[in-house]
C-alpha cells in the first residue's frame, strides 16, 4: 500500500522534474515573447555616448581656442573637476535608484518565495491528513 502511494506521488512529480532548468527566458521565447528593457538598459548607452561626444567636443574647442599653454591647461583643470563633480552626482544618483529597484525586486521575490512555501506547507498538511484507504 505505502509503495503504490509512494509510486503515484513519484509520478506526480514527473512534470516538476521537466520543469528544472528552464528559464523565464526560455518560457518567453517559446511564446513568442521577451522581457521588456528597463529604462536603464536603454539610456545609459546612449547617454555614455552622448558625454563622451561632449567632452571630445570640449577638448578639441578647447584646443582650437587661442590661449597660452598655462590658461589652457587651468581651463582644462577646472572643467574636469567640474565633470568629475557631475558625474559623481550622476552616479550617486543612479546608485539609489538602483539599491531601490532591486530592493523592490527582491522584496518581490521574498513574497513570491513564501507564498510557495506556505503553499507547498498546506499540500502537505493535506496530505498528512488525508484518510487511509485500503
Amino acid at each position: 500500500m505505502f509503495e503504490r502511494d509512494l509510486r503515484a506521488r513519484m509520478e506526480d512529480m514527473r512534470p516538476i522534474r521537466a520543469v528544472r532548468g528552464v528559464t523565464t527566458d526560455d518560457v518567453l521565447s517559446a511564446l513568442g515573447l521577451a522581457r521588456q528593457r528597463s529604462v536603464g538598459e536603454i539610456i545609459l548607452p546612449a547617454a555614455g555616448v552622448f558625454l563622451a561626444g561632449i567632452a571630445v567636443g570640449t577638448g578639441i574647442a578647447l584646443l582650437a581656442a587661442p590661449k597660452s599653454g598655462g590658461e589652457l591647461r587651468g581651463e582644462l583643470r577646472d572643467r574636469a573637476k567640474d565633470w568629475k563633480r557631475r558625474i559623481g552626482r550622476k552616479a550617486d544618483e543612479l546608485r539609489g535608484a538602483t539599491m531601490e529597484k532591486t530592493e523592490d525586486t527582491l522584496e518581490g521575490v521574498r513574497s513570491t518565495l513564501q507564498e510557495g512555501e506556505n503553499g507547498i506547507r498546506e499540500r502537505r498538511m493535506g496530505e498528512f491528513h488525508r484518510p487511509i484507504t485500503r
